[in-house]
Protein backbone atom coordinates (compact mmCIF):
# COMPACT_ATOMS: atom_id res chain seq x y z
CA UNK A 1 0.00 0.00 0.00
CA UNK A 2 1.38 3.41 -0.94
CA UNK A 3 -1.19 5.73 0.64
CA UNK A 4 -4.34 5.50 2.73
CA UNK A 5 -6.84 8.36 2.82
CA UNK A 6 -9.77 8.48 5.22
CA UNK A 7 -12.90 10.56 4.83
CA UNK A 8 -16.52 10.64 5.95
CA UNK A 9 -18.50 9.28 3.03
CA UNK A 10 -21.30 11.55 1.93
CA UNK A 11 -21.10 11.67 -1.86
CA UNK A 12 -18.52 9.35 -3.38
CA UNK A 13 -18.91 10.95 -6.80
CA UNK A 14 -17.72 14.34 -5.58
CA UNK A 15 -15.39 13.25 -2.77
CA UNK A 16 -13.21 10.65 -4.48
CA UNK A 17 -11.89 12.73 -7.40
CA UNK A 18 -10.01 15.32 -5.25
CA UNK A 19 -8.44 12.53 -3.17
CA UNK A 20 -7.20 10.75 -6.29
CA UNK A 21 -5.94 14.01 -7.81
CA UNK A 22 -4.00 14.94 -4.66
CA UNK A 23 -2.46 11.44 -4.57
CA UNK A 24 -1.20 11.70 -8.14
CA UNK A 25 -0.01 15.30 -7.61
CA UNK A 26 2.27 14.35 -4.69
CA UNK A 27 5.20 12.13 -5.66
CA UNK A 28 5.98 11.37 -2.02
CA UNK A 29 2.57 9.69 -1.67
CA UNK A 30 3.30 7.57 -4.75
CA UNK A 31 6.75 6.48 -3.55
CA UNK A 32 7.25 3.09 -1.88
CA UNK A 33 8.76 3.55 1.58
CA UNK A 34 10.56 0.18 1.27
CA UNK A 35 12.13 0.14 -2.19
CA UNK A 36 11.77 3.73 -3.46
CA UNK A 37 9.78 2.79 -6.59
CA UNK A 38 7.48 5.58 -7.75
CA UNK A 39 4.01 4.88 -9.15
CA UNK A 40 3.52 7.00 -12.25
CA UNK A 41 0.22 8.84 -12.74
CA UNK A 42 -2.01 7.55 -15.52
CA UNK A 43 -1.92 9.23 -18.90
CA UNK A 44 -4.39 12.07 -19.26
CA UNK A 45 -7.60 11.06 -21.05
CA UNK A 46 -7.73 12.01 -24.73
Amino acid sequence: MLHDASFQLEDLGSQLKPIIESFYADESLRTCKHCGAVMQPPDAPK
